[in-house]
């Protein structure tokens, strides 16, 4: 018997091929890359054999090693907004301020302005009654009295 002929194979064809010609089968498993599951990747003994001598067939099997961690997913940076750096500029001293014209009295309606009358209870118009008594004109009598002069 030669391997060549049952390499590559599906197991359960070449088993039944060796059954028919009165060969023992066992089969063993095996890890293999790039083989699909199920094919035939090793047989032995070969050469001259007689019926009821056992022949070992090695299958390729799925891998039961745990599949690779998966790369984590690094997001990309989200791109910040450029911002201009703000440098506060140097502020100058305030100029000193001129003098402003004179302050000019304003007139308030009271002719006596400079009378300061504080307990007067309204402020005089300058058309009130004398009070003082004084001689009059009217012909000089003694002891009459005339029109004052007072102050309104």
């Amino acid at each position: 018997m030669t391997a060549a002929d049952h390499l590559g194979r599906p197991v359960d064809e070449v088993e039944a091929e060796l059954a028919a010609l009165g060969l023992r089968v066992q089969r063993e498993n095996v890890e293999r890359a790039g083989v699909s599951v199920g094919q035939v990747v090793e047989l032995g003994p070969v050469g001259a054999l007689a019926p009821g001598d056992l022949v070992t067939l090695t299958v390729a099997v799925a891998s039961t090693a745990p599949a690779p961690a998966p790369e984590p997913v690094v997001p990309a940076p989200v791109p910040q907004p450029v911002v201009p750096e703000v440098v506060a500029a140097p502020v100058p001293p305030a100029p000193e301020r001129a003098p402003g014209p004179a302050s000019v009295p304003v007139w308030n309606g009271d002719d006596d302005a400079d009378n300061d009358d504080a307990d007067d209870p309204a402020p005089d118009n300058g058309k009130g009654k004398g009070k003082g008594k004084g001689k009059g004109r009217s012909g000089g009598k003694p002891g009459s009295s005339g029109t004052g002069n007072g102050r309104g």
